[in-house]
């Protein structure tokens, strides 16, 4: 019988920005994440460990960089607020009901631009639970597929309504050690409603759910990706 796991090892990983290696070979240290808008006045939301320690940071929307102001962060629920000077379509956010087990998901980022290109890539899965590594109830365990570089990305219900943000991976090392296999696809997303209190103190103006009709993946995705963003953090 394997010993039990040690309770102070790291269970769970951030899904880590994507290096962007000829600038970490300059010495300016380049990294990339995911966010999206949260309000028509240019609010986007990302994970804190996207932006930790940059000094400059910017998003890439349909190929024309901006320059982003960090407004606040939260480094224990992982989550970061952006500012940029530009009108924008921010999506809608579920605060009312309760997420439930099952629930159909999809996953818009971009993960590992240096090997997959800057395109958005969309994966699609479901909430596996109500709660993270060791019970944790600030997030969902989700089965969509997420890599480096989905850091900060919305996770949308089949209404591209936001309920979550892509952050993390359960610890393949952990996993190994405590049960003798790897983990297959278990991956998590903070909830959105983690990140109310932070809209609430800036006055965001973000915009609720008014439980549109589920749309087929195709139009899921149309609908959310002129809000989506890559982050550059610098």
């Amino acid at each position: 019988m394997k010993k039990k796991y040690d309770a102070n090892k790291k269970a769970s990983e951030v899904v880590k920005p994507e290096p962007n290696k000829s600038k970490e070979e300059s010495g300016k240290g380049v990294s990339t994440g995911t966010g999206f808008f949260i309000s028509n006045d240019g609010y986007v939301l990302t994970n804190s460990h996207v932006i930790e320690g940059s000094t400059s940071i910017s998003i890439i929307q349909k190929g024309k960089s901006v320059s982003a102001t960090l407004v606040d962060h939260d480094p224990n629920n992982d989550i970061a607020l952006l500012k940029i000077d530009k009108s924008v379509k921010g999506l809608p956010i579920e605060l009312k009901k309760k997420t439930k087990q099952g629930t159909d998901i999809a996953v818009l980022g971009y993960p590992n631009i240096g090997l997959q290109g800057n395109e958005q890539k969309a994966t699609f899965g479901h909430i596996n639970a109500n709660s993270g590594i060791q019970g944790d109830t600030r997030y969902f365990q989700i089965s969509s597929p997420i890599q480096s570089g989905n850091s900060g990305s919305p996770m949308v219900n089949d209404q591209g309504v936001v309920i979550g943000i892509a952050s993390a991976s359960l610890n393949q090392t952990a996993a190994l050690e405590t049960t003798g296999t790897l983990a297959q696809n278990v991956n998590y997303a903070v909830k959105i409603a983690y990140a109310l209190p932070m809209l609430i103190s800036h006055a965001v103006e973000y915009i609720e759910s008014t439980e549109p009709k589920p749309l087929e993946k195709t139009k899921l995705i149309d609908s959310i990706s002129d809000s989506v963003v890559l982050v550059v953090a610098k």
